[in-house]
């Protein structure tokens, strides 16, 4: 066989195993509906205000109780983020970065870092914060799309009940 004839069947040989290959890769999964992309991303957008709120308020918070829940609640929130991610990665979902926060939660931030009684500003709008995006996830799980994605939210609504529960709570006990 010439030199020509090996390169050229080391070449088709090549192409075959490269196709073979990819052929084997796990498919990202793109097939939801844009319904659930909207729920995906608005979520995503309530746990970075809610996560950054969160920060300021383990470390500025006066009470120990309310720093305790803040941080516990950063960690929740910066779960719920990544597993988001993960979730839009599989759908090819493009996500808003940190930076990109709504408008509704920057003035939040600015709200509840200007407080003058910071826990109670914190936690009546934890306590308002929590509740949506509970109802957003709820409304997520029950709805008509992806069973994997609605068993997700579904699970998560659970965590964020007792969550506000945790901050109703707090809530009652501080603001005074």
């Amino acid at each position: 066989m010439s030199m020509h004839c090996k390169s050229t069947v080391s070449f088709a040989v090549a192409i075959c195993a490269a196709g073979l290959f990819f052929v084997h890769q796990p498919v990202a999964r793109a097939d939801i509906s844009d319904s659930d992309r909207d729920f995906v991303k608005q979520a995503t957008e309530e746990v970075i205000g809610d996560a950054a709120i969160n920060r300021i308020a383990r470390d500025k918070a006066e009470h120990e109780e309310v720093r305790h829940f803040a941080a516990e609640r950063v960690h929740l929130d910066e779960t719920l983020e990544s597993e988001l991610r993960d979730i839009a990665d599989r759908h090819h979902i493009h996500l808003p970065g940190r930076d990109e926060l709504a408008q509704d939660a920057k003035d939040r931030l600015e709200r509840v870092r200007n407080a003058e009684h910071f826990d109670r500003e914190y936690l009546s709008g934890e306590m308002r914060d929590t509740e949506e995006m509970n109802k957003l996830f709820k409304s997520a799980s029950d709805g008509e799309g992806d069973h994997e994605l609605r068993d997700w939210f579904a699970s998560k609504a659970d965590t964020l009940h007792d969550s506000r529960e945790q901050v109703k709570v707090l809530d009652d006990r501080f603001d005074k």
